[in-house]
């Protein structure tokens, strides 16, 4: 809840200014938008109506809020736990007992690359080379298909970039981080 109002204003009508009052919103939806500040509010993206609710109807509206709050809160930390579990089910799994835990990043993912490539598709010499800090080439003549390669390596891949958003997005795995993720394959 905020300090002392004070006139806001308009920036030619693109922006708005002033004021120094912070706001809690609650939405019948059940989230909420904490410490918005007044000149936010009297912008182009909000509404402010003359509508009132009631006291109670305000309190169960934030008792909700707040429930849906703790809920995802619950849920975040059930999900943690989850992921932990599967780090450390991975760390023992004995079908990878032959892998490196003991880096990150490119140079362990191309040890770890090499070496089960060489066991799935023994007599092939596969190349496995760093290019950059997270991109890595795999190249090989004759063997397996680039299908075959891909269902072996793609699970160490933790970002793909997005071109809608123009940006990497994260696809983080138990797996690219128990035994290493780089982010771009070539």
């Amino acid at each position: 809840m905020g300090k002392k109002t004070e006139t806001v204003g308009s920036v030619r009508g693109i922006m708005t200014r002033g004021g120094n009052a912070k706001f809690d919103i609650a939405f019948f939806n059940g989230s909420i938008s904490r410490s918005l500040p007044e000149s936010i509010l009297h912008g182009v993206q909000w509404s402010v109506t003359d509508e009132v609710i009631s006291g109670d109807e305000l309190d169960q509206l934030v008792s909700y809020c707040l429930g849906v709050e703790e809920n995802k809160r619950q849920q975040i930390e059930r999900a943690k736990v989850i992921f932990e579990n599967l780090c450390i089910q991975l760390k023992t799994d004995t079908r990878y007992s032959h892998l490196s835990q003991e880096q990150s990043g490119a140079t362990q993912v191309t040890k770890n690359i090499r070496k089960e490539l060489k066991s799935q598709f023994p007599g092939v010499k596969f190349s496995v080379r760093i290019n950059h800090y997270d991109s890595i080439t795999v190249s090989w003549t004759d063997g397996p298909t680039e299908e075959n390669a891909k269902s072996l390596t793609e699970k160490y891949r933790d970002s793909n970039f997005d071109s809608s958003q123009e940006m990497s997005v994260s696809c983080l795995s138990a797996f690219n981080v128990v035994y290493g993720g780089v982010g771009i394959f070539i």
